[in-house]
């Protein structure tokens, strides 16, 4: 709902990545039915309650491989029951996203003309460091082939920022008669450094991925050599082994986060000391001592 007060006319329900093949990562595939539809059921109440619009989301399934006709079913077994349950569910349009091969896209697209009852469908590729297609088409030509495949809106998403972006944009632009869609990420890159995956610590010279790498395989040694205290929080299981033993002791004793009703997250990836002064401001509001 914060969404719509920002200013969003659609409300896209949270089932990016919440296909099989993600969530068989994380050992919950047998929830993805139920995972689905209550993303998408959240979704329909906000578009509902605020008067905008519902739009159901597919993703790149990472198995896709182009001429592998076992992995090409299982993708295609992934879009429809995805797209079933957006339709389901009262989708408005579907978007289907984040798609490095033009293969994909299209198999993506195909399935939305099958299986979604007539809906409207929005498909966007990521431009990586190339200005290409992984199976080596441009983006215009991409663009240009989905919409004459009955894509409504084609366009870019993710990957790049404004900068890098909009000049892609402007070549599909000439090529595509309908509707172009651009999401970029809230990053500056620049055209040495195209997208927030390759920019450079300017101070080491270091790529900020490889130092957000460096740090989860530090945060692997750690869990394999500590034990993980769980607590839930607002019913949300919470990690809270990378914590300092006062802060962890601090949190189980003192309730903090359930009693203000804030939303918020413990994980390995939390800044300390934002965490630190979060907790002291909640326990002045508290009168904790």
């Amino acid at each position: 709902e914060e969404f719509v007060h920002a200013g969003s006319d659609v409300v896209l329900a949270f089932t990016y990545y919440g296909h099989r093949e993600k969530l068989k990562v994380i050992g919950r595939e047998p929830e993805v039915k139920e995972l689905n539809l209550k993303a998408l059921k959240l979704a329909k109440e906000v578009a509902v309650k605020t008067g905008t619009l519902m739009a159901g989301n597919i993703c790149n399934t990472t198995v896709f491989q182009k001429g592998n006709d076992t992995a090409i079913e299982a993708a295609r077994a992934m879009f429809k029951e995805q797209i079933e349950w957006a339709v389901e569910s009262g989708a408005d349009y579907i978007v289907a996203e984040t798609f490095s091969d033009y293969a994909e896209a299209e198999l993506a697209l195909q399935c939305i003309k099958l299986h979604g009852n007539g809906l409207p469908a929005v498909v966007s590729f990521i431009a990586h460091g190339t200005d290409t297609t992984a199976d080596g088409l441009t983006f215009p030509e991409a663009c240009k082939r989905l919409e004459e495949a009955g894509a409504d809106v084609v366009g870019l998403n993710c990957g790049r920022g404004p900068k890098t972006m909009m000049p892609l944009i402007n070549e599909i632009r000439k090529v595509c008669k309908g509707p172009i869609c651009m999401l970029p990420v809230p990053y500056r890159t620049t055209p040495d450094q195209p997208t927030m995956q390759s920019l450079m610590d300017p101070e080491t010279g270091t790529e900020l991925n490889e130092r957000e790498r460096e740090r989860e395989r530090e945060r692997e040694k750690v869990s394999q050599t500590q034990p993980s205290t769980k607590f839930t929080m607002t019913g949300i299981p919470c990690d809270l082994q990378y914590l300092p033993n006062t802060l962890t002791t601090l949190v189980k004793k003192y309730p903090v986060y359930e009693r203000l009703k804030l939303k918020v997250r413990l994980t390995a990836s939390l800044n300390l000391t934002e965490l630190a002064l979060l907790l002291a401001n909640c326990i002045g509001q508290l009168n904790i001592h």
